[in-house]
């Protein structure tokens, strides 16, 4: 049998449209809500898709990581998809499902990160370690208090896609590869 690397072009690509996305947010304060809340759905359904296939790499002997990712990323694609088929509720509905989405993505990373410090460095780990828990905290302080979100969704939503952006890209290039068989 012949073992092979696989290159993380999921989470490259995520990351790449995470960074760009948060980018544009960022710059384009004023854009429409219905836009932003479109792609967001878009971004989220990629990444949900991509920690999919995160967690059935994941190996058995990492059982509740995988259990735990599979699940959040299900999640992440129903968020998702209600999102792009329902943008008009999407709006209404963002100062809800965004800090669940963030939620449900830190808590799926958080689930795999000891296969990050076996098979990674320690600076993912501690990377991802830091930022996935101010993601959550953040996430729970916008479910705590909408009005922070309506506020400055263009702030928080920006930066955050860009966190998980470079949090996705530092996991492709960090030496995190996961082995297939021939």
């Amino acid at each position: 049998m012949k073992t092979r690397s696989t290159f993380g072009w999921a989470d490259l690509l995520f990351g790449i449209a995470s960074i760009l996305l948060g980018i544009y947010v960022l710059f384009n304060p004023v854009s429409a809500i219905r836009t932003i809340v479109f792609i967001i759905g878009g971004v989220a359904l990629i990444g949900g898709v991509s920690n999919t296939f995160f967690g059935f790499r994941v190996q058995q002997n990492h059982r509740l990581g995988r259990t735990v990712s599979i699940t959040a990323s299900v999640l992440n694609i129903f968020i998702a998809l209600l999102i792009l088929f329902n943008v008009g509720a999407g709006a209404y509905l963002l100062s809800i499902f965004l800090p669940v989405w963030f939620i449900a993505h830190c808590v799926s990373r958080l689930a795999n990160l000891d296969a990050f410090r076996i098979y990674g460095r320690k600076s993912l780990y501690w990377s991802a370690l830091i930022l996935n828990v101010l993601g959550i905290a953040l996430a729970t302080l916008l479910l705590l208090n909408p009005s922070v979100l309506i506020l400055s969704i263009e702030f928080l939503t920006g930066s955050y896609l860009v966190l998980m952006g470079i949090s996705s890209i530092i996991a492709v290039y960090s030496g995190f590869r996961t082995k297939t068989k021939e």
